[in-house]
């Protein structure tokens, strides 16, 4: 169903739009995972550099840069460049590990401040782009956002377990004419923060890990249960268990892998 199908891809846009994998984190007042845990790295990591390469007939069709990382010492992200679009984006931080700007090459920038433990001001701009976000931690360990931009105005509820994973997020969009509402929710197993399912609904995506918390089967299914597509994925590690190739196979094909170069302090 291709219909169906477009409208899964949306979700997916706005699911990473409402579970974000970094950001929320480094806001918090406390700081439970650095950036190197929620992106499943172990050891010290200095830099990880990700290239992907497109296969087929299984031959090598295509390859290019996507993704390069580094870190500080303390595991939290120092800088990130996007080849795809060409973006580079830096991070600072204040003395309690909460995130304190992000800047870019293009000039856009995010600015955080946090008039108390419990609220962060996030004001970014971008062009002719300009948005207030204001967070508000509850003792109920959830979080609410209230944003405001040139043309909308919406407001984001996360829920934590006790393990400091979004469990449940809820999305309200105001628009002149309707309110758009969408509302996810995640599962978890074990220590891995990876989650292993995610719902819109009824529509879910449903994840396998392996004991190292990497994804070994992603699918995407239907309604009535039936399966829209499922990708299986095999790793190479290095010493320290971090994998350094994935393999993405689809239909039983091999049709990509992802490499990565890892440098540790």
């Amino acid at each position: 169903n291709v219909i169906f199908f477009k409208s899964m891809v949306n979700k997916i846009g706005l699911l990473f739009f409402l579970i974000p994998f970094l950001s929320f984190s480094q806001i918090k007042p406390k700081i439970v995972y650095t950036d190197l845990q929620r992106m499943n790295l172990k050891g010290n990591v200095k830099e990880v550099f990700e290239s992907d390469l497109k296969i087929e007939n299984n031959q090598i069709t295509e390859s290019k840069k996507t993704q390069f990382y580094q870190f500080f010492l303390n595991g939290r992200l120092k800088s990130k460049e996007n080849f795809l679009i060409e973006t580079v984006t830096s991070f600072n931080y204040d003395q309690k590990g909460r995130i304190t700007s992000e800047r870019t090459n293009h000039k856009s920038e995010k600015k955080y401040n946090y008039p108390k433990d419990s609220v962060a001001i996030t004001l970014n701009k971008s062009g002719d782009y300009n948005s207030v976000t204001k967070s508000v931690f509850k003792e109920s360990n959830e979080i609410e956002i209230y944003k405001t931009l040139d043309f909308t105005e919406f407001k984001q509820i996360y829920t934590y377990d006790s393990k400091d994973r979004i469990i449940k997020s809820l999305g309200l969009h105001y628009y002149p004419d309707k309110v758009d509402t969408i509302e996810i929710s995640s599962t978890y197993r074990r220590k891995c923060l990876n989650p292993v399912s995610q719902a819109f609904d009824k529509p879910f995506f449903k994840n396998v890990l392996n004991k190292k918390c990497d994804i070994i089967l992603h699918q995407a299914i239907n309604k009535d249960g039936t399966i829209i597509r499922e990708y299986v994925y095999t790793y190479i590690y290095d010493k320290k268990k971090n994998w350094i190739e994935r393999r993405t196979f689809l239909e039983g094909q091999h049709v990509k892998s992802t490499k990565r170069e890892i440098k540790y302090y």
